[in-house]
């Protein structure tokens, strides 16, 4: 479970995130931050994202996949994120600038 959670509300208003889509992008853009990514496709970097790995660190937002699935969706849905799914596998790129914006909103 991730102990605290981090909200960039300026960037949650600008982009008309709910609080679970903001909740999650945050925890995708961390995730981000600490690993290399896992694979290349078009020219941009991905990375591995688990639907249950998710549910587990975020479980005030959701306990259940699909539900974590459809929230992924929703983030690309609205342009901050690209989702490819391949062999059962979901990967997951977020444009440097908007890690970069959510980032500096922050203060960090």
């Amino acid at each position: 479970m991730q102990n605290s959670i981090t909200l960039n509300q300026p960037f949650t208003l600008e982009f008309s995130l709910t609080l679970s889509e903001a909740i999650v992008f945050d925890h995708l853009v961390s995730r981000i931050r600490r690993v290399r990514h896992d694979a290349v496709f078009r020219e941009l970097n991905f990375w591995e994202v688990n639907r249950e790995d998710a549910c587990r660190y975020l479980p005030v937002v959701t306990d259940k996949p699909d539900t974590m699935y459809r929230l992924f969706r929703a983030l690309q849905r609205k342009e901050l994120c690209q989702i490819e799914s391949i062999k059962g596998h979901d990967y997951i790129h977020i444009d440097a600038g908007l890690i970069a914006k959510w980032r500096s909103l922050l203060g960090k």
